[in-house]
C-alpha cells in the first residue's frame, strides 16, 4: 500500500499510518478519514458505505468531533481509499465542515501526487 518511492510529509506520517493500519484491519472499509486537532490528537473514521453515496458515517464522525469539542480545532485532514490512494473528502463532508469550522480555509490536507504527496489548504480546493 505504501509506495516506498513517494515521500509522505513528516507532519502527516502519524495520520497516514493510522489510516493505513485501519484499512489493513478491516477489508470492508472503503475509505478512512483521519483528522488532527490543534493538540496533535488524531481522530479517525472508517467509512464502509461511501461508494454507495451514503454520507451518514461522515456526518456521524463530524457529530462525534463536535461532541468532543475538537471540530472547530481541526488543523489537518487525510482521506485514504482502500487501495491506499489519497483523495479529498466528499463535497458533503467538506461543506458540513466548512459550516462548522470557521478556520476551514486554513485546514491542511494531504493529497496524492505523481512522485510525492503534497499538502494543500482546503480553502484552495474548489467545490
Amino acid at each position: 500500500m505504501m509506495n516506498a518511492d513517494k515521500q509522505i510529509p513528516e507532519e502527516f506520517m502519524e495520520m497516514y499510518s493510522a489510516a493505513h493500519n485501519a484499512l489493513k484491519e478491516d477489508a470492508g472499509i472503503q475509505q478512512v478519514l483521519a483528522v488532527m486537532d490543534a493538540n496533535g490528537k488524531i481522530h479517525t473514521a472508517a467509512l464502509h458505505h461511501i461508494t454507495e453515496g451514503s454520507h451518514e458515517e461522515e456526518e456521524s464522525f463530524l457529530n462525534h468531533l463536535e461532541k468532543l469539542g475538537v471540530l472547530s480545532k481541526i488543523v489537518q485532514i487525510l482521506c485514504m481509499w482502500q487501495g491506499g490512494t489519497l483523495d479529498i473528502p466528499s463535497n458533503d463532508f467538506r461543506e458540513n465542515l466548512r459550516r462548522k469550522n470557521s478556520d476551514y480555509q486554513e485546514i491542511r490536507i494531504l493529497l496524492c501526487g505523481r512522485d510525492s504527496d503534497f499538502v494543500k489548504q482546503l480553502g484552495a480546493i474548489s467545490r
